[in-house]
């Protein structure tokens, strides 16, 4: 069955991401995010400040209090920010350095370790993981990749084009002249 929520917002919303039954995030667009913590009676919405024109295309929440929103968009757009107190306030943690990158999505495998990719630079595969929650994220090196196709990227839509397992796995949708992972 389907039931029919309120928002609280009119923003384009993107992407969705569940901690359990009660507690889901979703981002979209303007700079919004959305909290439930009743399963979706009621839903909290609001902008991260400063981030109003930014489009939130990837959320992954690991607590009622703890998430990271993913922005999209070449240069410095692309930007995560992290939250451990519900939103209350955002800490920006990353801003794309490269002006031709896009990242597209992220993923964490805990609280500590988390995985962004961006659509590719120059032939290059980009990557960037962090070991401690998003306070430093590091690409990894290209030689460590493979290499990219001709126009190769990911689809920056809803947050699903990198999906992370346990025991450290990741997995990455690129499409472009053929799709791969």
């Amino acid at each position: 069955t389907t039931e029919d929520q309120v928002s609280g917002t009119t923003a384009l919303l993107i992407a969705v991401s569940p901690v359990n039954e009660r507690i889901v995030w979703v981002s979209g667009a303007r700079g919004t995010y959305l909290r439930t913590s009743d399963g979706g009676a009621t839903w909290h919405a609001a902008q991260v400040k400063g981030a109003e024109h930014l489009q939130f295309r990837d959320v992954h929440a690991e607590s009622e209090n703890v998430a990271w929103l993913l922005s999209i968009g070449p240069a410095d757009s692309s930007r995560i920010y992290y939250t451990q107190d519900a939103g209350q306030s955002w800490t920006l943690q990353f801003t794309n350095p490269v002006p031709t990158a896009f990242y597209d999505c992220l993923s964490f495998w805990d609280q500590r370790r988390g995985i962004a990719n961006s659509d590719a630079v120059e032939g290059k595969t980009m990557v960037i993981t962090t070991g401690d929650g998003g306070a430093h994220w590091t690409p990894i090196p290209p030689a460590r990749l493979p290499a990219a196709l001709p126009g190769e990227g990911s689809l920056a839509a809803s947050g699903t084009c990198v999906i992370t397992r346990p025991e450290g796995h990741a997995w990455i949708a690129v499409t472009g002249t053929k799709a791969r992972l």
